[in-house]
């Protein structure tokens, strides 16, 4: 409001400043076209006249038409008045201008006398065989008293004008913010349990269509972050409550009565386990807090992935030995650049995922193949189908597809979201496929420029 109103007054005034300005232009003009047309006339009647003294005089009044205010006087070369106009005032001719060719507005010369204003010019005329100057003002107190009216005026206007704008500006701004108004009115009650409300964008101005749908969609993306963070905190709750209340019992029990050092020794053996699945579950959190805020930079070196998988799968041989699972590996040498152990702790989840879901006399199979850029990674396992409302939030934190099933001694439910972080830091995707008793997850990644392709690599472990 303040803005609008400095730029309103200074546009007034200039304003005012402009037509003042215009109309003294005017003014000057005009005078500058009475004071020539007098010096023309007495010039005249000098070339006419000039050898007949007796006459001149008598002829100058006659023949010399004298505006309002106007006067004129014939010098000689020594300044001395040799005709002049009947009624000239003294003071009108106190001021002697140097002399010019051509009387033009903007060579007239101003002079105060006795609280008057003049303004006047003098040129220079042949008169028979003696050149004389011809002096001509002008009385210019009409033109000061019309000027201070129309100041005065201008200035009323001015005022009168920037006050009438400045009250209309504030109506419109006042009217204008109205829907702001309303509009915050309406977010401000917008609480954490009410972020399901959706502003309506059709019942503010077209203006402030956009800006409503682009809250929509804010509040929107913060509802589902919100709801996201609450089951989040759920889930914590329980899988930290989970390993907790079994160490409180299994500790309480010992207590209870006195048993032998082995009893003892067995219980620690099983504290041991729990705290030890806390410590993972608590060291994975804080992994996925630091990759969510952008703090884990990866290592970028040329990773071989199917050497990374022929190691992966020699490590868990044995766990697919106990479950009666095969474990092979197909496909070609692919050659990517990224950190390595990031890269083999992301093949690691899936594969640990995917031998703990097979079923007994199961088979896992690493696949790599190259497509195009891209180095993809299949992981695939026999065994029951993952239903196809499940397999989009497969990969959120401490997801189960089946609620039901107790966690013990199945990890910390935040492997697939790991292996989803990873894969995002590398620049790749992650994708999930569920259907005729084999489910497979295929990560992508950039290949390297030596991404390599050097034929079939085929390692197969069958259980025993």
């Amino acid at each position: 409001m303040l803005c609008v109103a400095i730029a309103v007054v200074i546009c007034l005034v200039f304003m005012r400043a402009v037509i003042e300005r215009s109309i003294h232009v005017h003014f000057m003009e005009q005078d500058a076209k009475d004071l020539m047309a007098v010096a023309t006339a007495v010039e005249q009647v000098l070339l006419r006249y000039g050898d007949r003294a007796d006459q001149l005089q008598t002829a100058l009044v006659q023949m010399v038409p004298l505006p309002h205010g106007v006067s004129y006087q014939v010098l000689d070369q020594q300044n001395r008045v040799l005709y002049g106009a009947p009624e000239a005032a003294p003071a009108a001719l106190s001021f002697q201008p140097v002399p010019i060719p051509e009387i033009k507005a903007g060579e007239l010369t101003s002079w105060d006398d006795r609280n008057r204003s003049y303004r006047g010019a003098a040129v220079i005329s042949t008169s028979g065989m003696q050149d004389v100057v011809i002096s001509v003002a002008k009385d210019m107190s009409f033109h000061d008293v019309f000027m201070g009216e129309l100041r005065r005026t201008l200035w009323a206007a001015t005022l009168g004008a920037g006050l009438l704008t400045l009250a209309a500006v504030w109506i419109a701004l006042s009217q204008g913010m109205a829907p702001v108004r309303r509009l915050s009115a309406r977010i401000r009650g917008i609480r954490s349990d009410r972020l399901q409300t959706r502003l309506d964008p059709h019942a503010v101005p077209k203006e402030l269509r956009e800006l409503v749908i682009s809250f929509n969609q804010m509040l929107g993306q913060i509802d589902e972050s919100y709801s996201r963070l609450s089951h989040f905190s759920a889930d914590i709750a329980h899988e930290l409550r989970t390993p907790l209340t079994n160490v409180i019992t299994q500790t309480q029990v010992a207590l209870g009565s006195a048993r032998s050092a082995e009893a003892y020794r067995e219980l620690l053996h099983s504290n041991l386990e729990e705290m030890e699945r806390l410590a993972r579950m608590v060291s994975d959190m804080l992994w996925l807090a630091q990759a969510d805020r952008g703090l884990i930079t990866p290592t970028f070196e040329t990773v071989d992935l199917a050497a990374e998988a022929r190691s992966l799968i020699e490590f868990f041989e044995l766990l697919a030995e106990e479950k009666l699972v095969a474990l092979e590996l197909q496909g070609s040498t692919l050659r990517v650049r990224g950190d390595r152990p990031m890269l083999r702790r992301a093949l690691a989840n899936l594969l640990s995922n995917a031998v703990r879901h097979a079923p007994e006399g199961g088979r896992v199979t690493v696949l790599l193949a190259p497509k195009g850029e891209q180095a993809c990674v299949s992981v695939e396992n026999s065994g029951p189908c993952i239903p196809p409302e499940h397999l989009p939030r497969i990969f959120d934190r401490f997801y189960q597809v089946d609620p039901s099933r107790s966690r013990h001694g199945e990890g910390s439910g935040l492997g697939l979201a790991i292996v989803r972080s990873i894969v995002s830091l590398h620049g790749g995707n992650v994708s999930v496929s569920s259907s005729d008793d084999l489910t497979t997850f295929t990560m992508t990644y950039p290949r390297s420029p030596d991404g390599g392709d050097e034929g079939v690599q085929h390692v197969s472990s069958e259980p025993a």
